[in-house]
């Protein structure tokens, strides 16, 4: 079929071995070849999965801290209001 439509296109027919053709059709191993950044392969997905705790992380830790900050903050404010 594609040896046909090749032929057909092109003039020729195109030599594609017969194994070479199925790997690059397996979906399996298309998505093993797609491993950069933002892509499905499972090492890719792991890392992005790795990197998005670690950010996570980080902001959980940051609000905390804003959140003790705006505590104290509001005490203090209410004091000086009731000081008044």
């Amino acid at each position: 079929m594609i040896n046909a439509a090749t032929e057909k296109k092109l003039g020729h027919a195109l030599i594609i071995p017969v194994t070479k053709l199925a790997e690059a059709l397996d979906p399996v191993k298309s998505v093993q070849r797609k491993s950069g950044t933002g892509m499905p392969a499972p090492t890719a997905v792991e890392q992005m999965i790795s990197n998005g705790k670690k950010s996570l992380a980080t902001q959980q830790t940051w609000l905390a801290t804003q959140k003790v900050y705006l505590a104290t903050a509001a005490n203090q404010l209410q004091k000086l209001a009731k000081d008044y």
